[in-house]
C-alpha cells in the first residue's frame, strides 16, 4: 500500500476536497506538531473549501533536530489525514479528512531552508503567521543575536522574519499566537520589542509592528491525542482509507478557537469568514478562558480523586457512573456556571458544560485519572478555588460539591477549618457506588455496609466520601462499623495483640510495602488501626500511633520530643518513617 500523495489519491479515486499544489503560500506557520496540523491547518483547509481563499501553509520547525520530519512529510506532498473521533451531541463520530492546505515544511536550522523562510517573509502573498511552540516557546533568551541563522528562541526568529519584511517595504501581517499562556499575543509582541531594543534596531520597525501588524491573543481548546498507537487499529484505518499515512493525526470533534480582535479581522480570516463552528473573533478572550478553566479543567480536578478512590481508572468510565456524573453536573450547573453569569451568557456556558460531558465520554481516548491527579493541589487552586471564592462571595455559603474536592494540604485544613465539614455536606446520591471501594494498589478492596456511612470525613471528599465510606473520621460512629467490613489484608502491619483488639485476624499480614501507600489507603480505618497520618509543613509524612495514644502510651509531650514511647523510640520523630508502638 502506497503512502498518501496526490498521485496515490488519484489512483484510488479520492473524491474529497484537494487544494492544487501550486496555490499561493499565504501562511507562515511556526510549528508542525499534531495540534497545529489537526486543528489550525484543518481550519485553513476547510476555509479554503468554503470561501475559495486558495492559500497554502508553509510549516517551519521551531527547534533543531528531528530533521526527518520535514523530509518525510515533504515526500508525501505535505498531505496528511486528520481523524475526528469522539462524541458529539451524544452520537459517536469517526470521520476522516485529507488536509491539503500545507505546501512544504522547512527546517531553518539548515542553511537553504533558512533562506527559504526569509523568501516567504518578503513574499507578496504572505498574509498570516501562526505559531504554537508550546508554553515554553514564547520566552526571552538573552543569548539570541540579530545575525543568528536562526536564533534559538521563537520570538527572536519571528522578529527576524518581520524585520526582513519591513526592510523590504512589504505590508504588515496578522500574527495568531496559539501557545497556552495568558495574553500570548501581547507577551510575544513584548519580547520581540525587547529584541529590537537589544539589537539596536530602528524605532520605526517597532512602530510598524504595532500599527501595521496585528498580533492577536488567542485561546484554543481541543484534545489532540496524536497518532494511533495500536498497530492493529492503525492497520485497519489504513485499509479503510486505502493508503498509508505516517503523519496521520487524531483529534476530538469539539473545537474552539477564540481570536482577540475587531470585526475587520473576521473578514481577513477565511475560516472565520466561512462561519465554521467553534472559531470566532471577540474583543476579549479572557472570559472564554475563565469558562474553559473553570468548567472543563475544574471538572477534571474536582471529580477525579474521588472517582479513583471509587475504583475507576479512566475518565470515560466515570461518565458511565450515575453518581460521578451526577456529582460533576451538579457542581457545573449549580455552582460553577452561576459564577460566570456576569461575564458570559449562561446558556452558552450550559452548552459548553454539555459538550464537556461528551468530551469526557470519548470512546477513542483513554484518559488516565492518575495523570490528571499530578500536581492536584496546584491545579485545584488555579481551577476550582476561584469558583469557590466567587460562589461564597455571591451567596454567603460554600458550594457543597466544590468543597468536597478541597485538598488535604495541612493538619489545619483537615480539622476544624475544613470548609467542607463546616457546610455539613450531604451525599449527592443516596446509595453507595456499585463498584468496590479502592484502597491501594497493594491492598485488596472491600464491600461497604448498606446503608453507606453518612458521617463527613476529614476534608478530602466529604460528600463523595460520605456515600462510599472512604476516609471516615476515626472518631465518628461510622468508623467501627466500617472497620468491621474491611479485608484483613488492608490493615497495616501491627502487633497481633492490636490486631486482635481491632477484630482482625492476627495471622494475616498485609502484602508489600504498605508504608509507601498509606496516603492512598482510602479508608481511614486502614490507617487508624495503628497510625494517624498527616503531612507536615515540609511535605514529609509524620505518623503517631493512634491506638497507643488512645491507651495513654504515647503522651502529648512525647510528640514534642520530651519523652519516649514505652516501645523505646521517639513518638514524635520527624524522619518521615512510620513509627509503631510496640505495645
Amino acid at each position: 500500500m502506497e503512502n498518501i500523495s496526490y498521485d496515490a489519491l488519484e489512483e484510488i479515486g479520492y473524491k474529497g476536497y484537494l487544494l492544487p499544489k501550486d496555490a499561493p503560500e499565504k501562511v507562515l506557520q511556526f510549528g508542525e506538531g499534531n495540534f497545529l496540523r489537526a486543528f489550525v491547518d484543518r481550519f485553513f483547509d476547510m476555509g479554503n473549501e468554503a470561501t475559495g481563499w486558495n492559500g497554502k501553509v508553509v510549516m517551519v520547525q521551531p527547534i533543531s533536530g528531528a530533521f526527518g520530519f520535514a523530509d518525510g512529510i515533504n515526500a508525501q506532498d505535505d498531505l496528511y489525514t486528520v481523524l475526528v473521533r469522539g462524541k458529539e451531541n451524544g452520537n459517536t463520530v469517526d470521520e476522516s479528512r485529507v488536509i491539503s492546505a500545507c505546501s512544504r515544511c522547512i527546517n531553518p536550522y539548515r542553511e537553504d531552508d533558512y533562506r527559504a523562510m526569509m523568501e516567504v517573509a518578503v513574499s507578496d502573498d504572505l498574509e498570516i503567521i501562526v505559531s504554537n511552540t508550546t508554553e515554553a516557546g514564547i520566552a526571552y533568551d538573552p543569548s539570541c543575536k540579530a545575525d543568528d541563522m536562526p536564533p534559538a528562541s521563537f520570538p527572536a526568529k519571528l522578529a527576524q522574519v518581520l524585520h526582513t519584511r519591513w526592510a523590504a517595504g512589504k505590508p504588515g501581517v496578522i500574527v495568531l499566537a496559539c501557545e497556552l499562556i495568558d495574553h500570548n499575543g501581547e507577551e510575544l509582541l513584548r519580547i520581540m520589542n525587547q529584541y529590537v531594543s537589544d539589537w539596536g534596531w530602528e524605532d520605526e520597525f517597532s512602530q510598524w509592528m504595532a500599527n501595521d501588524c496585528t498580533v492577536c491573543t488567542t485561546l484554543v481548546d481541543t484534545i489532540v491525542p496524536g497518532r494511533i498507537r495500536d498497530p492493529k487499529e492503525a492497520a485497519a484505518v489504513a485499509e479503510r482509507l486505502g493508503y498509508e499515512d505516517p503523519f496521520l493525526a487524531v483529534r476530538e470533534p469539539f473545537q474552539m478557537w477564540g481570536i482577540q480582535g475587531d470585526e475587520s479581522l473576521a473578514e481577513k480570516l477565511p475560516f472565520v469568514k466561512a462561519g465554521l463552528p467553534g472559531v470566532f473573533v471577540t474583543p476579549d478572550v479572557t472570559p472564554y478562558k475563565k469558562r474553559k478553566v473553570r468548567i472543563l479543567n475544574g471538572a477534571h480536578t474536582a471529580f477525579v480523586p474521588g472517582s479513583w478512590v471509587a475504583g475507576f481508572d479512566i475518565v470515560r468510565d466515570c461518565m458511565h457512573d450515575e453518581t460521578v456524573r451526577g456529582f460533576m453536573n451538579t457542581m457545573l450547573y449549580d455552582e460553577v456556571i452561576p459564577t460566570l453569569a456576569a461575564d458570559l451568557d449562561v446558556e452558552d456556558c450550559k452548552a459548553f458544560a454539555a459538550a464537556v460531558e461528551n468530551r469526557f465520554d470519548n470512546p477513542f481516548i483513554d484518559h488516565a485519572l492518575l495523570s490528571i491527579c499530578l500536581n492536584s493541589t496546584a491545579k485545584w487552586r488555579a481551577r476550582d478555588l476561584p469558583t469557590l471564592k466567587d460562589y461564597a462571595a455571591e451567596t454567603g455559603n460554600l458550594p457543597k460539591c466544590l468543597a468536597t474536592s478541597w485538598p488535604r494540604s495541612s493538619p489545619s485544613t483537615r480539622r476544624s477549618s475544613c470548609p467542607a465539614r463546616a457546610t455539613a455536606c450531604t451525599c449527592v446520591a443516596p446509595t453507595a457506588p456499585s463498584t468496590p471501594l479502592r484502597t491501594t494498589p497493594l491492598c485488596s478492596t472491600s464491600t461497604l455496609p448498606t446503608p453507606a456511612p453518612t458521617t463527613p470525613s476529614w476534608c478530602t471528599m466529604c460528600s463523595l466520601t460520605s456515600k462510599c465510606g472512604a476516609r471516615i473520621l476515626r472518631r465518628s460512629p461510622a468508623w467501627r462499623s466500617l472497620s468491621s467490613t474491611l479485608s484483613p489484608s488492608c490493615a497495616p502491619r501491627a502487633s497481633s495483640r492490636r490486631r486482635e483488639r481491632s477484630g482482625l485476624n492476627p495471622s494475616v499480614r498485609p502484602p508489600g510495602n504498605w508504608r509507601a501507600s498509606l496516603d492512598f489507603c482510602s479508608t481511614c480505618s486502614v490507617r487508624t488501626l495503628c497510625n494517624e497520618h498527616y503531612p507536615d509543613q515540609s511535605g514529609r509524612q509524620r505518623h503517631r500511633c493512634a491506638v497507643a495514644a488512645r491507651q495513654g502510651c504515647c503522651r502529648r509531650g512525647s510528640r514534642r520530643g520530651r519523652g519516649r514511647c514505652r516501645g523505646g523510640y521517639p513518638a514524635g520523630s520527624q524522619d518521615g518513617r512510620a513509627r509503631h508502638c510496640s505495645r
